[in-house]
């Protein structure tokens, strides 16, 4: 688990013709870091519970195609961790850019299959972000870093998780290199091998003891989720 300073907070902010996505990028040193002044006045105490319950200005703006279609205007945001301390956005046409906070630039990104549902269950392991369609018979699809010439990602067809059920209620990376998932109603617990891009069973009739997205921090043994 890399140890990331900020909450990148996606907001939906809807408008008449066309509603946009506004992101903002919280940073949690404020909430964890000592205060320099020992004993604040009247005036600094209410300062700073305006900067505590306020949000940042927002640090980009993202907007869907426009289409004529009621509610089809939908984006979903990935975050894109591992190495790297990025938020991928895609659109309802499943095409991508790269948002990099640190630099405050936008680059392109290999488009997903049209045939992927958003949302969809997504997850960082090094320089590749891997997202888990549930909704189309458990497609499954990665962003694949290739460093070479280009040094850019590209978008990779992967197997399927051997589910019969793809309700995913659990998720996390073990080891560096595999995804372990685990479905709800004790349906097993699975693993993918990012290395070897194959599917294994760890256990059946188990599920992982949390839900939703797990990380390890190393700094101090444990799980976060």
């Amino acid at each position: 688990m890399s140890v990331r300073r900020f909450v990148h907070l996606v907001l939906e902010e809807f408008a008449p013709r066309r509603s946009n996505y506004t992101l903002r990028n919280i940073d949690m040193d404020r909430f964890f870091l000592p205060r320099p002044s020992p004993v604040p006045s009247a005036a600094a105490a209410a300062a700073d519970a305006v900067e505590y319950g306020s949000l940042p200005c927002p640090a980009m703006t993202f907007y869907p195609p426009s289409s004529s279609l009621s509610g089809n205007q939908n984006m979903e945001f990935f975050l894109l961790g591992g190495n790297h301390n990025m938020v991928v956005a895609a659109d309802q046409s499943c095409r991508t850019v790269l948002y990099d906070p640190g630099e405050h630039a936008v680059r392109t990104m290999p488009a997903l299959p049209y045939q992927v549902t958003l949302p969809a269950t997504s997850v960082t392991v090094g320089d590749d972000l891997y997202i888990l369609d549930v909704d189309d018979g458990g497609s499954f699809h990665g962003l694949i870093y290739e460093d070479g010439l280009n040094e850019d990602w590209r978008c990779c067809a992967l197997p399927p998780p051997p589910l019969s059920d793809f309700e995913v209620d659990s998720y996390a990376v073990i080891g560096g290199t595999d995804i372990w998932l685990s479905t709800h109603d004790n349906g097993g617990i699975y693993c993918f091998d990012t290395v070897r891009h194959a599917w294994s069973t760890v256990a059946t009739r188990w599920t992982l003891p949390f839900v939703g997205l797990a990380e390890y921090c190393h700094e101090h043994g444990l799980w976060f989720g």
